[in-house]
């Protein structure tokens, strides 16, 4: 047990536990020779101010992931894989646009 931070993009869209949200990241990283691998990393969060939302996130919405994380191999079909699961204690999302009608960014920057 660790703590790390993950970004990437949301797999599908986040499903309410009977406790908590479970959701998925994918994160794309290049190695050296310049081969690419997709990580799949399964998140839940407990927190009831961040559940709803969580909730309201899309397939594909970039976030950031800081928590508890384990990691733990598998084999199937002769191949390993890595199980990694995050307990997600801090969910950071990208600041979204004001609606383009305020002309910037931030909608308390024309107040």
């Amino acid at each position: 047990l660790f703590i790390s931070t993950v970004s990437g993009n949301l797999v599908d869209a986040p499903e309410k536990m009977k406790k908590g949200v479970r959701f998925k990241i994918a994160q794309n990283q290049k190695t050296r020779d310049g081969m690419e691998h997709v990580h799949y990393v399964s998140c839940v969060n407990f927190q009831d101010g961040l559940q709803d939302i969580l909730l309201g996130l899309n397939k594909g919405d970039p976030m950031t992931v800081n928590g508890r994380t384990t990691i733990a191999q598998n084999e199937s079909n002769g191949k390993m894989y890595l199980n990694i699961d995050v307990i997600a204690d801090n969910v950071t999302l990208p600041p979204r646009k004001a609606p383009a009608s305020t002309g910037s960014d931030f909608p308390f920057a024309n107040a």
